[in-house]
Parts: C-alpha cells; sequence; structure tokens
C-alpha cells in the first residue's frame, strides 16, 4: 500500500470528498491532501515542501513546469469553473444578475469575506477597483489568506463570500447568490500533474487516470466544474 500526497487547490475540496474514499477502496492506497490556494502552494513547494502531484490552476501549473517542478507529460486538464457571491443558507438572495445589479448587492451589504491568496480574491478585488468602489468596501472586508470562506459566513462572520463555484458548495450551510456578471467574471482552468522526484509516480498516474474516469467527470461536474 502507497500513501500518495497531493497538495491540491480548495476549489476541489467539494469534487473530491467521495472520489478520496472510492479511490482509497478500490485502489488499497492512501490519499494525504494537503488543502491550500495555488498561491500557497506555489510557496510551498519554491520553500522546499515536496509531494507527489498537484492539483492546481492551469497558470499554476504552468509555473511550476517553468520550473522544472513538473514530469514531463504528466499534465491532464481537469476542467473550468467560474467565480461566485455565496451567502448563509436561507438568507434573500440579492439581484447579482447585472453589473449595475451586483455593485449595489456589494454596496448594500453589511460585511464581505474572501481569500487575498486565492484566484478569486484577487480578481475581486480587480472587479471593485474597475468598478470605483473599492474604498467604499474597505470597512465592510474580513479577509482570509486561504480556506473556504463559507465557514466565516455560516459563522456568522460575513454577509457575503467571494468564491469560485466548487468553493461555494464545499460548505454546508452556504449557499450560492449567482455567479458573477459575465462583463466581471473570471473563468478559471484547473489542471493536475505529477512532481518531480516523487518515488510514487505509478500510483500518481493511477490517479491521474482515476480522476479522467466517468464517475469522476460526474463528481466534478456535480462539485461546479465544467469538464473537458
Amino acid at each position: 500500500m502507497t500513501t500518495l500526497n497531493i497538495f491540491s487547490t480548495n476549489a476541489m475540496r467539494s469534487a473530491m470528498s467521495e472520489l478520496i474514499t472510492t479511490f482509497e477502496h478500490t485502489s488499497g492506497n492512501t490519499l494525504s491532501i494537503g488543502w491550500s490556494t495555488t498561491n500557497q502552494t506555489l510557496s510551498r513547494i519554491q520553500n522546499g515542501e515536496t509531494a507527489d502531484m498537484v492539483i492546481a490552476t492551469g497558470p499554476g501549473i504552468d509555473e511550476l513546469t517553468k520550473q522544472g517542478r513538473i514530469v514531463p507529460g504528466s499534465r491532464v486538464e481537469l476542467g473550468s469553473t467560474l467565480i461566485g457571491l455565496g451567502l448563509r443558507a436561507g438568507a434573500p438572495k440579492p439581484d447579482i444578475s447585472s453589473v449595475q445589479a451586483f455593485t449595489r448587492a456589494l454596496l448594500a451589504a453589511k460585511s464581505i469575506t474572501y481569500t487575498t491568496l486565492g484566484q478569486s480574491g484577487m480578481h475581486f478585488e480587480e472587479v471593485i477597483k474597475r468598478l470605483g468602489i473599492a474604498d467604499q468596501l474597505q470597512p465592510k472586508f474580513r479577509v482570509i489568506p486561504g480556506g473556504l470562506v463559507g465557514e466565516l459566513v455560516v459563522r456568522g462572520e460575513a454577509e457575503l463570500g467571494v468564491q469560485m463555484l466548487p468553493e461555494i458548495f464545499a460548505v454546508k450551510g452556504f449557499e450560492l447568490a449567482g455567479p458573477f456578471p459575465p462583463e466581471l467574471q473570471q473563468v478559471n482552468t484547473f489542471a493536475t500533474a505529477i512532481l518531480t522526484g516523487t518515488q510514487c509516480a505509478d500510483t500518481a498516474k493511477s490517479f491521474i487516470q482515476f480522476l479522467t474516469t466517468p464517475a469522476a467527470v460526474n463528481a466534478l461536474k456535480t462539485g461546479g466544474f465544467n469538464t473537458p
């Protein structure tokens, strides 16, 4: 039996919950997953932490490839997703279907949370600058470096949370108000690959193959991804 160490983006948490159990049961191997944002994963690797494989944004995998940390030919595309606005289950959902409505909803919110090191949070910061409301919203922010912002919303520490759809779906009691309007949206791609230096390349390859099976693809779709 092999323990496969994986650095994975938080966006995969919801989809992976059932896939981990299935793979471990059918393969006899164990998955040890370190969850974080892609930027945090890059920092961990650059600071000397090691793993057998990585699941990250497409640009994150590109950066690791440039650094020579990805086994050539091991990259596999997993899917893409959007950024959305979430709130506590049962709370009235604001209209965010247009740029104007989205702006009004943000200005009306009592508090907003997002991740400063997550792709969704960094994109959100750019969006509110474009909308010219960054200074007005600043007092409302309850930011965290990484993790699932829905946990703060469910605990009552923030009214609205910005994150990718799969991360919204990953938190019980946290609901999707809706995706960002098309004019403000960012499509985020995700991929997986084997890291150089691993002693478990065959096991990593088998898990990557597992992630392309119909059952895994269906789990990704249910978790908020558009699959290839």
